[in-house]
């Protein structure tokens, strides 16, 4: 029956809106990957930049190379 395909991605979405609702903001260090969570927001801290995490992961990018 097609119209449950509806009804499940309703449910999914119920779903993630009250995950998203629970689970708190936290801060992780590029470096050393350590988390710190229960802190008040800080405007100073930009969010995540995987163009940033990638270069403390793997170093600078090779030239040529897009970004």
């Amino acid at each position: 029956m097609p119209w449950t395909y509806g009804l499940s991605l309703l449910a999914v979405t119920i779903l993630d809106y009250i995950v998203w609702r629970i689970v708190k903001d936290v801060i992780v260090c590029y470096e050393c990957q350590a988390v710190h969570r229960a802190y008040p927001p800080n405007p100073a801290i930009e969010p995540f930049s995987l163009v940033i995490h990638d270069r403390h992961v793997f170093g600078a990018a090779p030239p040529g190379a897009e970004e």
